[in-house]
C-alpha cells in the first residue's frame, strides 16, 4: 500500500525517514481505536433500545393475557346451561327441588339447639292418647294435636327440641297459646305451648302452672290443684304420671 507521508518537511536523512513512518503508524493505531470505541458505543445504545422495546411487548401481552382468560371462562359458563334441580335436597326443610336459600319455610338454625331444650322425665312411646298428663319434670307444656292452638307461631326447623327420658329427642314445630277444655266445661289458656306431634303424650308442666299462679297438693294416687286457693281439677295418678281429670 502506498504511504503517504505528513511530516516530509523535517525529513533530512534515512533516519528521519524510520522515525516519520514509526510516528505515522501510530498515528493511524490511535485513529484505529477512537473509531472502535465510538462504534462499540453506538451499538449498546441500540441494544439497551431494542431490549426495552422487547420488554415493552411482552408486558403488553401479559396484560391481554387476563382479559382473554376472563373470555374464556364467561364462555364456559354460558355453555353450562340450567342446573337440574329434582334431585337437589334443600338443607333447611329437606325437600328436594331447590336449595335452602331459595326455601320458603322458615330458616334452620343449628347454634340454638341445645340452648332451648326442654325436659320431660318420662319416656313416652306408648299408644298415643289425647289426655293430659300433669308432669314435674316438664320445662313446658307440650301439646302433640295442632287442633287445640289458638294463637300458633311455626319456628325454624331445628330449633328446639323437647328431650326424653330415655335420650332421646323430639322436634318441636311450633309455639303458641293453646285451648284446653275441661270436662267440667271450663276453658284453660295454656301459654308458650311447644307443638310436638311426635310425642306421645300431651304434658302439663307444674313449673309453668307455678309461673301462672297455680299451686298443688299431691297425695298418693291424687293431684288437687288450684288457683287463687279455689281448687280448680283433680288428677288421678296412673304409673309415675298424674291423668288431669
Amino acid at each position: 500500500m502506498k504511504q503517504i507521508l505528513t511530516h516530509s518537511e523535517n525529513i533530512k536523512n534515512f533516519s528521519d525517514v524510520s522515525q516519520h513512518v514509526i510516528l505515522e503508524a501510530e498515528t493511524r493505531d490511535a485513529d484505529k481505536t477512537l473509531t472502535y470505541v465510538a462504534q462499540e458505543g453506538s451499538r449498546n445504545a441500540n441494544g439497551k433500545r431494542r431490549r426495552q422495546s422487547k420488554k415493552g411487548k411482552r408486558g403488553e401481552a401479559s396484560t391481554s393475557a387476563p382479559k382473554e382468560g376472563k373470555m374464556k371462562k364467561r364462555k364456559r359458563g354460558k355453555r353450562g346451561g340450567k342446573k337440574d334441580l329434582s334431585k337437589v335436597k334443600c338443607f333447611n326443610c329437606q325437600q328436594k327441588g331447590h336449595f335452602a336459600r331459595d326455601c320458603t319455610e322458615p330458616k334452620k338454625v343449628l347454634s340454638e339447639f341445645f340452648s332451648q331444650l326442654y325436659v320431660s322425665s318420662h319416656v313416652m312411646v306408648a299408644h298415643s292418647q289425647p289426655m293430659w298428663f300433669v308432669d314435674t319434670c316438664a320445662t313446658k307444656h307440650v301439646a302433640r294435636d295442632r287442633e287445640g292452638f289458638v294463637d300458633y307461631h311455626r319456628i325454624p326447623v331445628g330449633s328446639k327440641h323437647i328431650f326424653m327420658g330415655n335420650n332421646s329427642s323430639e322436634e318441636v314445630l311450633g309455639v303458641g297459646s293453646y285451648q284446653l277444655k275441661l270436662r267440667t266445661g271450663r276453658t284453660l289458656i295454656l301459654d308458650d305451648v311447644r307443638y310436638a306431634p311426635t310425642v306421645q303424650l300431651n304434658l302439663l308442666s307444674v313449673t309453668a302452672l307455678l309461673d301462672s299462679g297455680f299451686s298443688f297438693i299431691f297425695r298418693v294416687n291424687k293431684l288437687d290443684i288450684f288457683l287463687d286457693d279455689v281448687l280448680f281439677r283433680h288428677g288421678f295418678r296412673m304409673d309415675s304420671l298424674f291423668q288431669l281429670d
